[in-house]
């Protein structure tokens, strides 16, 4: 009865990532986002916008707005950036009441030829995603029923890596 109102298991986001645009859905309700993948900073570090909006801030504000796309960025800084981005698309399609489990797919990466730097920035930004659990699979695109399931074609990709939200961690910090 409880899954009808959205209580009996935690939904799933999918999102699709490359420097040109993101795309986040909730897989089981169909509800989607996507945009461009910047980020309107001000000099002193605070966001004003997210996405195309991002872009005409720039256009507008040059002098005190700088505008970055994460993928774009030197190291050490792009995970804090996709997070942010991650942070506005889970607004814009989670629904729900439950933590959601979420899949990042960046669309034109190979797990096996990343650096140890881009392992570490996919790791840090599944571990901000708060998902109750988070993957980071590269691959073909994953139809609705396998990113639902979590069942991942591993002859057709890579599940780069797995991490679980560990409420005991959160409450001891």
């Amino acid at each position: 009865m409880f899954g009808l109102f959205g209580f009996g298991r935690a939904s799933t986001l999918y999102f699709q990532m490359t420097p040109q645009f993101v795309i986040a859905r909730d897989v089981d309700t169909q509800r989607q986002w996507s945009d461009s993948p910047y980020i309107a900073l001000s000099r002193c570090g605070h966001i004003k916008a997210i996405g195309s909006l991002a872009l005409r801030f720039d256009a507008d504000f040059n002098d005190y707005i700088v505008c970055m796309n994460p993928f774009d960025v030197e190291e050490g800084v792009e995970a804090i950036l996709m997070s942010a981005i991650l942070e506005q698309g889970m607004k814009q399609v989670h629904r729900g009441f439950l933590r959601p489990n979420v899949i990042l797919h960046p669309l034109e990466s190979d797990a096996s030829k990343w650096k140890l730097s881009e392992m570490r920035c996919w790791q840090k930004l599944a571990h901000r995603s708060d998902g109750v659990k988070t993957y980071v699979w590269t691959g073909r695109v994953l139809l609705d029923v396998e990113a639902r399931q979590q069942n991942f074609p591993l002859d057709s990709g890579t599940l780069a890596y797995t991490c679980e939200y560990d409420l005991r961690k959160k409450l001891s910090s």
